[in-house]
């Protein structure tokens, strides 16, 4: 849910299946918010980053993403997010992410 931040009034309504795993990032321009997500599976959950339109909340991108509760929050700097998680046995990493397309660099 987006609210204005002068008046508060609601802005959008947005139901995304899944639950958020942590905090979200919004990039300095206001451009897209991302949140790391578990999203609901038969065997194993699907995690993954979701960047979306912080003025319409429609998704723009989804990334694979193996995090945590414990994990960092995003960062948004330039035309770049930066995302800490885990490879499939566990070993700690840092990905960069196009902020436009989410394409990994």
């Amino acid at each position: 849910m987006s609210f204005d931040p002068t008046d508060g009034s609601k802005q959008w309504t947005r139901t995304i299946d899944g639950v958020p795993i942590g905090p979200m990032t919004v990039a300095p321009d206001l451009s897209i918010g991302v949140v790391p997500f578990e999203r609901p599976q038969r065997d194993d959950p699907v995690l993954e980053l979701v960047a979306f339109s912080v003025a319409s909340g429609e998704t723009e991108w989804t990334a694979p993403h193996r995090a945590s509760v414990r994990t960092t929050l995003p960062a948004v700097f330039d035309d770049c997010v930066y995302a800490s998680g885990y490879t499939e046995d566990e070993t700690p990493i840092l990905r960069s992410f196009a902020a436009e397309d989410g394409a990994l660099i």
